[in-house]
């Protein structure tokens, strides 16, 4: 489902590159954590964003995070470094308004990897789940925005979170 995701949102974006009207791009952080029965842990990531505008309503947008800072959780004496990393197709659903905030919701097909560290060792698991989420952006200009947005996904045994604030550019 995942590569089927990515490819529409790829066909659309390449679609309308010409122009490149309705392109826009992001970066920023996020605070990524996920709760398994008996443990909690996080990371903090650097987040990338790609997105095609496709009307006021609708967009379609490709997440990419990779962790910058990672838990340390102790089980039994051993301490493990622990956290996520993730990749995201969305269709944005937007709520036009009058003013300078846009909120909005996104539903899509999230890939998470979880990696452990031990000493020299690590050993990482990877799932795919449906992700939800809703936030609003503040747009500064016609070009750029500041967004803030919060985004689950239940990959069975482990709930997942994103929490993140990206500044948008658009074409």
């Amino acid at each position: 489902m995942l590569r089927l995701s990515s490819a529409v949102l790829i066909a659309a974006m390449t679609t309308g590159a010409a122009s490149a009207e309705g392109l826009y791009l992001g970066t920023g952080f996020a605070s990524v954590n996920a709760e398994e029965p008996g443990y909690k842990y996080g990371s903090t990531n650097i987040l990338g964003l790609i997105g095609y505008e496709v009307n006021d309503y609708l967009s379609l947008e490709g997440e990419l995070s990779v962790a910058i800072s990672k838990d340390t959780i102790r089980i039994a004496s051993t301490n493990i470094e622990i956290g996520t990393e993730h990749m995201a197709a969305y269709a944005k659903l937007a709520l036009p308004t009058a003013g300078p905030i846009k909120p909005y919701a996104r539903l899509g097909m999230a890939r998470a990897e979880a990696s452990a560290t031990v000493g020299s060792t690590t050993v990482s698991v990877n799932d795919s789940a449906f992700s939800y989420g809703i936030g609003a952006e503040w747009e500064l200009s016609e070009q750029n925005g500041i967004r803030l947005d919060y985004t689950a996904a239940d990959y069975g045994v482990t709930d997942a979170s994103v929490l993140a604030l990206t500044s948008v550019f658009r074409f």
